[in-house]
């Protein structure tokens, strides 16, 4: 049996989500919300807090921008020394791709420059999408028994 990346992961689970939606399986869709929220664990660590909305994240998004994972990500930044130095939030569109995932970054780009003038904005985003996306590409944690 081959395990999925988290990304994949991700996605099958969306679209079974949307699937059962559609179809008013109330029984499994609460199961793929269970796996959903299972994964969004898996995702989470030190320094970056990813919340996954259920009503927002699915995979065949709005008309104009179908089948798009929506992250909403807080990121905890440090300085030099290891203290908190302010946190910023962000959302990443992620589109899963057959060769790699296609990544669109969405920030307050003025509020940044206003609250931390002397940090590169460009720098933080580039750490965030690359700590996002090391554990997106993760093996899946297995799925939870069912009972």
């Amino acid at each position: 049996m081959t395990t999925q990346d988290t990304l994949t992961s991700f996605s099958s689970s969306c679209i079974a989500r949307e699937n059962c939606q559609r179809s008013g399986n109330t029984e499994w869709l609460e199961r793929h919300g269970e796996r959903l929220l299972q994964l969004m664990d898996s995702v989470c660590g030190a320094g970056l807090h990813v919340t996954l909305n259920l009503d927002m994240t699915t995979m065949s998004g709005s008309d104009d921008d179908p089948e798009v994972l929506v992250f909403d990500v807080l990121h905890a930044m440090m300085t030099e020394h290891g203290m908190h130095d302010g946190s910023f939030q962000m959302t990443i569109l992620v589109r899963p791709g057959f060769i790699a995932p296609n990544i669109t970054v969405e920030c307050d780009e003025e509020g940044f420059a206003d609250r931390w003038p002397d940090r590169d904005l460009d720098r933080e985003q580039d750490y965030v999408v690359e700590m996002l996306l090391e554990r997106l590409r993760q093996p899946a944690p297995p799925h939870p028994v069912i009972t």
